[in-house]
């Protein structure tokens, strides 16, 4: 790996180790970033003590996410929230890898500490009403996806999911009008077509 990314030599540092995993995650080869994040904490235990060491271990848990190891991504947003207890997008991605192995109540935990630290960020009002949406609280997904539309009036995705969660609870007007919302942002969001 570490001859394909730097060339014939092997020795390399730490830092470098760390800028590449920037690199790498900005061109999403998820499974470069791990390498290179894990080589660096092999080299260099002193790393792990770094000044910004939780936003590396933060994208390492975005990168194991995206490769599917989300025990592994839920170990790296712990380590984040160790050292920062105030991040906001730590809890946020490890609510998503909870969700993600079942553990739903732990996700919607993680949510709920998310939005007391960012209450401006919609993804995780859209992500604690899909929640509430697949226990069966539909006023409360709904109420949610209202919060996420409220911060950002141009995702599809959240017009589709409250008027999914408007036809459980048996409102048929608001349900065509978001699904048709929802189209009209993304003529070609297949399955508003489909639950229209």
């Amino acid at each position: 790996m570490f001859k394909r990314l730097f060339g014939k030599s092997n020795k390399v540092s730490a830092r470098q180790s760390i800028q590449q995993a920037d690199i790498l995650f900005a061109q999403g080869d998820f499974w470069g970033v791990i390498a290179c994040i894990d080589h660096a904490f092999a080299i260099d235990e002193s790393i792990r003590l770094a000044p910004n060491i939780a936003g590396v271990y933060h994208a390492r848990g975005i990168a194991h996410f995206n490769v599917g190891a989300y025990d592994k991504a839920i170990a790296d947003y712990n380590q984040v929230i160790i050292l920062d207890r105030r991040h906001a997008m730590a809890y946020y991605n490890r609510g998503n890898a909870y969700f993600h192995i079942g553990e739903h109540d732990r996700a919607l935990a993680d949510c709920n500490r998310a939005i007391s630290l960012d209450p401006n960020y919609a993804d995780t009002y859209a992500n604690r009403g899909t929640i509430y949406h697949l226990k069966g609280e539909y006023a409360k997904a709904v109420a949610d996806y209202n919060r996420a539309i409220r911060i950002n009036p141009n995702d599809a995705n959240d017009y589709y999911k409250r008027g999914v969660a408007y036809f459980r609870i048996g409102d048929y007007d608001k349900a065509i009008a978001d699904l048709d919302r929802a189209i009209s942002i993304n003529p070609n969001f297949a399955d508003a077509y489909d639950n229209r």
